[in-house]
């Protein structure tokens, strides 16, 4: 009975554990998500900037 006990503590702790895995992941991928989403912003705002000069300017610049 008692090592019944402890073996349901010890997977419970396993699973929280795992829980806390589980969220850490998440959290993570979130914030690529959020920085790969700034980056292609930046680059369709660049690539705007760039495409919205007149011809003259971007033939000078090159």
């Amino acid at each position: 009975m008692l090592s019944f006990r402890f073996l349901h503590r010890t997977i419970t702790n396993i699973n929280i554990i795992i829980i806390i895995i589980i969220i850490i992941i998440i959290i993570i991928i979130i914030i690529i998500a959020i920085i790969i989403i700034i980056i292609i912003i930046i680059i369709i705002k660049n690539h705007l900037i760039k495409y919205s000069l007149p011809p003259g300017s971007l033939s000078n610049r090159i």
